[in-house]
């Protein structure tokens, strides 16, 4: 519930742009994270290891500092990268890369969830 709670506010907060006082600075951090990504899409539309790599970047300066499970987002970052030199290479197309991104965000989204779980976040 809190995730779907989430998924509606952040719009608001990104157009946002900022935080207020006492906020949360994650908020911020999200929204920044987001322009960066689309910037790297923008910049490298057919190059996806450059996409990828420059989507770690971002996320390494917006997300990494606020994110509690650093090997999870490592992990993560990896598998897009795999992925990503097999579309460059043309042994993988575009869709098939975006299935499979998904398929890891969504083990890495449970993973999270069941530590939080366990730790009783």
């Amino acid at each position: 519930m809190k995730r779907i709670a989430f998924a509606l506010a952040l719009p608001v907060l990104i157009l946002a742009g900022c935080t207020t006082p006492g906020e949360d600075p994650s908020v911020k951090a999200r929204g920044q994270y987001l322009a960066a990504k689309a910037e790297c899409e923008a910049t490298y539309p057919d190059r996806f290891v450059a996409q990828s790599d420059c989507r770690t970047a971002a996320a390494d300066q917006f997300i990494r500092p606020y994110y509690r499970y650093g090997d999870l987002m490592t992990r993560l970052q990896m598998t897009r990268r795999k992925l990503a030199a097999d579309v460059d290479r043309h042994r993988l197309s575009p869709a098939a890369f975006a299935r499979a991104v998904a398929r890891a965000e969504r083990e890495s989204a449970r993973e999270e969830q069941r530590r939080n779980e366990a730790a009783g976040l």
